[in-house]
């Protein structure tokens, strides 16, 4: 379900943007959205750096698509 926008901050380049809020599997948890600037999905939402515990969820996450990613990409699929 898309909840409207949300300003989210990418971890590697620090970039803060609005992208959708989208849920992440039936949670009250956003789905991580692309940077724009330099493409990471390693983003999340900035309320969320308000709990340092929503970090730690988010690692896993990322770790999760970015598998989801690359077994995509062993297989010939486009994304």
């Amino acid at each position: 379900m898309i909840w409207g926008t949300t300003e989210f901050r990418c971890s590697k380049c620090n970039k803060v943007f609005t992208a959708p809020n989208a849920e992440y599997c039936a949670t009250i948890l956003s789905t991580p959205m692309p940077c724009p600037r330099c493409g990471s999905i390693r983003t999340m939402p900035l309320l969320a750096y308000l709990n340092p515990f929503n970090i730690s969820i988010y690692r896993k996450i990322w770790e999760t698509m970015e598998g989801n990613v690359a077994k995509r990409e062993r297989n010939g699929e486009k994304a």
